[in-house]
């Protein structure tokens, strides 16, 4: 896998050289985009974008939205909301289960940090990757960002390849993640229905063997009984309660 810095001088370079102008775009809330050489990036993936700037909502999802690819085959969706709040009830009314947030970290209401104490103790969410931005710059703040939970730290101004390159990495592990979480439900549930098949396989086989008019013995390679019918029981005389410890040589007559 490349590293944070060659996959930054492998992305194009940005058209709008002026950081502080957000290039026009749409005010709408949802956007469907086609985002540039995110190539693990699954086929549909859902960025939530919090930031009680609306400039800063408008540039970064410009950002993510100014790169296209020809073949669209990788979409984007970007939400947005203007704190932490607003988020929650966006995720909650539209049952949006993001695969990235993206939120500052002081905002009303309810900051980024309180937004990802949230996110966090549900274990529905706990999962979902959170890159946060901050104008406080300085390792200290950092530091308590990551401790808090973030999976991500980016302090303002940013360069645009670097959010580029960031939301790759955190939407690749997402989807990484969420598809090893589906295996192991997957294989699980296989797992139970095989166990399930195989109970009531026994419970065929016993139901069979009870049934039987002639006795009927399984034991393990050191002869201790593992399973005797109903007839072999009644023969034999050890008893419904009998010790599976049993050796069975111990309950045939000598001269058998």
């Amino acid at each position: 896998r490349m590293s944070v810095d060659n996959q930054l001088e492998s992305l194009p370079e940005e058209t709008n050289t002026d950081n502080d102008s957000p290039a026009p775009m749409n005010r709408g809330r949802r956007r469907s985009v086609i985002v540039e050489n995110l190539e693990f990036i699954p086929k549909t993936s859902k960025i939530l974008l919090i930031d009680d700037n609306p400039d800063m909502r408008i540039y970064v999802s410009n950002i993510l939205t100014q790169h296209q690819q020809q073949d669209q085959q990788q979409q984007l969706e970007v939400f947005t909301a203007a704190d932490g709040e607003e988020a929650l009830d966006l995720m909650n009314n539209s049952n949006l289960m993001p695969d990235l947030v993206i939120s500052d970290v002081m905002m009303p209401k309810m900051s980024g940090l309180q937004f990802m104490a949230k996110l966090k103790e549900d274990p529905f969410t706990s999962a979902i990757p959170v890159i946060l931005v901050s104008a406080r710059a300085g390792g200290e703040a950092k530091v308590e960002g990551l401790q808090a939970g973030a999976d991500d730290y980016m302090t303002k101004p940013f360069a645009p390849k670097e959010l580029l390159v960031r939301a790759q990495i955190h939407l690749e592990l997402s989807q990484l993640r969420r598809g090893l979480e589906e295996e192991v439900d997957k294989r699980t549930r296989e797992l139970a229905q095989a166990n399930t098949s195989l109970r009531q396989s026994e419970e065929k086989y016993k139901t069979l063997c009870n049934h039987a008019p002639v006795g009927i013995l399984q034991v393990d390679q050191h002869l201790r009984i593992e399973y005797a019918n109903n007839r072999f029981i009644d023969l034999s005389g050890i008893g419904y309660n009998y010790n599976p410890v049993l050796n069975w040589n111990s309950i045939i007559h000598p001269d058998d």
